[in-house]
């Protein structure tokens, strides 16, 4: 009887597939994942968006308007994840609202730990 071998490439891919499973999970998109992202609802895109982006594993993650089209409801939605990748992932957040805009205001009442403000590459005070 030959046994079991699982060789470094399939280690790497049960790895991966463990990680991806968790973003899935994470961003409450598990409903959605044999959906192709085109036929989705522009916010479950961004989810999905941010999905992609974290699967990279970054340490920071730069959101260039992240909440730019959205309605009332994928704004909150949004907000929340992007509030919650440092607990759950560890990766620092930082997102850019439009040009001449306020920061969110479901942010800044949430804002947790240390902040930057830079606008047009002078650092202001926080919102907190």
């Amino acid at each position: 009887m030959q046994a079991l071998r699982i060789s470094p490439a399939e280690r790497e891919e049960i790895l991966h597939r463990k990680a991806v499973e968790k973003i899935i999970d994470f961003l409450k998109i598990q409903a959605y994942r044999k959906t192709p992202v085109g036929q989705l609802p522009y916010g479950l895109q961004k989810r999905v968006d941010l999905g992609r982006a974290l699967a990279m594993e970054p340490q920071v993650l730069l959101l260039d308007e992240p909440m730019a089209g959205m309605n009332v409801e994928e704004k909150q939605d949004l907000c929340r994840f992007v509030l919650d990748v440092n607990d759950e992932f560890g990766t620092t957040c930082s997102a850019l609202p439009p040009e001449g805009a306020a920061a969110p205001a479901d942010w800044q009442s949430q804002i947790r730990g240390p902040c930057l403000n830079l606008t047009q590459g002078i650092l202001l005070p926080c919102w907190t």
